[in-house]
């Protein structure tokens, strides 16, 4: 027995090609924020305050790891260590006078 297969017509391959193309797109668009955050957290504060972190961690380092889990109440720590990471607030002087913690982070 022969099994026939169908002909894709031109249009049809187009129209897979534009598709590969648009998820490969998105894909890029959903990891590269993942990417960036993980390797920003292995990434010493003054070289991702000063851009230089792209995809890999510059000047690796466990210090924001050991920051978060110094205190006894480590969930407030998390919570707050990603907000000063997502708002480089790290190394800045204090612009809230809040010991460099943003205002809305006080009290979770």
């Amino acid at each position: 027995m022969h099994s026939k297969a169908i002909k894709e017509s031109g249009a049809d391959r187009l129209f897979t090609i534009f598709n590969y193309v648009m998820l490969s797109l998105v894909l890029i668009i959903v990891l590269y924020p993942l990417i960036y955050v993980v390797s920003a957290s292995f990434s010493s504060s003054s070289a991702v305050l000063s851009g230089r972190v792209w995809l890999w961690p510059v000047e690796p380092t466990l210090d924001g790891y050991k920051a978060v889990f110094k205190k006894r109440d480590g969930h407030q720590r998390l919570h707050e260590h990603g907000l000063l990471h997502a708002g480089r607030y790290g190394d800045q002087s204090d612009p809230y006078g809040h010991g460099g913690i943003p205002p809305f982070t006080k009290g979770f």
